[in-house]
């Protein structure tokens, strides 16, 4: 019996780089401590990681973050939500934005966090 089996072989592929980022967590309020995660794949360590906050769906960033080397694939970097001082004009109400990560040296190498809901006025509670 003749048994032909092409699961065994070798397929050549580019194993290419890979970065993702996120918040640390969806909503908060404007003044508040969060943390932007950046995690990549097949990155070297000591390339640099450029961060830009920008309002979702915009192509211009309002804030862009020192570059800062990666690490075992990973960064954490703490951010304080205080854009009114930052900023001319406050951005729209309500407010969803997004995080930017670049590997800087590597072509193509970016992605796009998804949009964290900001809150810039302060609640109004009853008594």
């Amino acid at each position: 019996m003749n048994v032909e089996n092409t699961h065994d072989t070798v397929n050549p592929a580019q194993l290419t780089e890979r970065v993702t980022v996120s918040w640390s967590q969806p909503r908060c309020w404007h003044g508040d401590d969060v943390t932007i995660r950046v995690r990549t794949e097949r990155v070297t360590d000591g390339y640099m990681i450029q961060l830009q906050v920008l309002a979702q769906g915009a192509a211009n960033h309002f804030h862009q973050l020192a570059n800062q080397p990666i690490t075992g694939n990973k960064l954490d970097v703490p951010y304080t939500l205080n854009w009114k001082t930052l900023l001319p004009q406050p951005p729209p109400y309500p407010t969803q934005v997004q995080v930017r990560a670049t590997v800087v040296g590597l072509n193509n190498v970016t992605a796009l966090s998804d949009p964290m809901a900001v809150d810039l006025i302060p609640p109004l509670h009853s008594a």
